[in-house]
């Protein structure tokens, strides 16, 4: 792989035993390196190079006593952010569109998906593009967007292009761009075309309409050239809903369906 990446820099504390993980995670990292090796896909460091600076450059801790001071990702965060923007396809495009994270409490996964989004919507989107944090009830995906705006309000260069609006939400005049939360209900979905879409605690999403909600903002994106839809959860508790449907395909990739 051309240019040492965090990505490398990760499975090496795996190899070594620097950092310890599970089968899944040493899966997935040995799938992408062997895919590489293979040029099934490949790897643009200065992608993966400008997700990981600009989170570092305009996102910030929006709670708690590292509030507001930037963020400084941890090398797990930085191979992750890796694979979703620098793993690319011959034609140079994004490989994954859509990511499943499933993270322990408290490692900051809310916060780091209010910050791929703010890095979606200032620097990799496309015009016009839309992007929704969803979750059930609206308080829930106010969390995400929290963190978005937080970040947003923070640095003045964003702030000075970014207005509130009443309907539509956070917009970007410029690129002509929405930031919006969503309480879901997959029957009035149907108007959206989402660049990016966020479902954080994916696991409390409820049975199959979670799934229907997943799967209109995924037919959405067809009108994108990269779109990315992100899961985020720290464990399952609701049987045969969102969760286990995302927990089925990653590790149906993993094995290499």
């Amino acid at each position: 792989m051309k240019d040492e990446s965090a990505i490398i820099a990760y499975w090496n504390e795996i190899q070594s035993g620097g950092v310890t993980v599970g089968k899944w995670i040493r899966l997935l990292y040995e799938v992408i390196l062997q895919g590489l090796s293979e040029n099934r896909w490949f790897y643009d460091h200065r992608l993966a190079e400008n997700a990981i600076r600009f989170i570092e450059r305009f996102c910030h801790h929006y709670k708690g006593e590292l509030a507001p001071q930037r963020i400084r990702l941890a090398l797990w965060q930085r191979a992750s952010i890796a694979l979703i923007f620098g793993i690319v396809d011959g034609k140079g495009r994004r490989q994954f569109t859509e990511v499943f994270w499933l993270v322990g409490r408290k490692q900051g996964k809310t916060l780091v998906a209010g910050s791929i989004g703010n890095y979606v919507a200032y620097a990799a989107g496309e015009y016009g593009s839309e992007l929704y944090y969803i979750a059930p009830k609206i308080d829930q995906a106010d969390l995400c967007f929290s963190a978005f705006e937080f970040n947003v309000h923070a640095e003045p260069e964003l702030d000075a292009i970014t207005r509130s609006t009443k309907y539509r939400g956070l917009v970007i005049g410029e690129t002509n761009t929405i930031i919006k939360k969503l309480a879901f209900t997959s029957k009035k979905s149907d108007g959206y075309s989402p660049q990016f879409y966020a479902a954080d605690e994916c696991s409390s999403w409820p049975g199959i309409n979670g799934i229907r909600q997943w799967e209109v903002m995924a037919s959405g994106t067809g009108a994108r050239e990269e779109p990315l839809g992100m899961a985020f959860s720290s464990g399952g508790y609701e049987n045969d809903g969102l969760y286990d449907e995302l927990v089925k395909r990653g590790t149906g990739f993993l094995m290499g369906n």
